[in-house]
């Protein structure tokens, strides 16, 4: 009876270890997912088209401010393709990890919202991928 007892308790304790394992291993190695990813990476391009392309083809700082401010609440829009192509990124990291096909590219849409002050970096960015998920 006490061999059972002893047996039902390294059971329990080699379960909540290997549960605890497992646990761990998730949490350390969690990116999100595919998916995530695919949105990240756009959400990195919009950063660098913004910061790069659309902000800097403004000279005037004073002007900038009026410009910018009116695409507060609508946002600036602009599809992947776009985008990737004014900052010269490769097209090939958009693809669907479960189908391997493209990204539709021309349909995935990065949303910037410049926020005051209208600086640089005075932004944030939404994000919608067309690739089948």
């Amino acid at each position: 009876m006490e061999d059972n007892k002893k047996n039902l308790k390294l059971a329990i304790i080699f379960f909540g270890i290997a549960l605890a394992l497992f646990i761990v291993n998730k949490i350390v190695n969690y990116e999100g997912g595919p998916k995530k990813q695919l949105e990240n990476l756009m959400e990195h391009v919009g950063k660098t088209y913004y910061e790069q392309v659309f902000y800097h083809d403004f000279n005037d700082k004073d002007n900038n401010y009026a410009i910018l401010k009116s695409f507060e609440k609508d946002g600036i829009t602009i599809d992947l393709d776009t985008a990737m192509y004014n900052i010269g990124y490769e097209t090939d990291k958009f693809v669907n990890h479960k189908t391997n096909q493209q990204c539709d590219l021309k349909n995935s849409y990065i949303y910037i919202y410049p926020k005051s002050p209208y600086g640089m970096k005075d932004y944030k960015i939404d994000v919608e991928l067309s690739c089948g998920y």
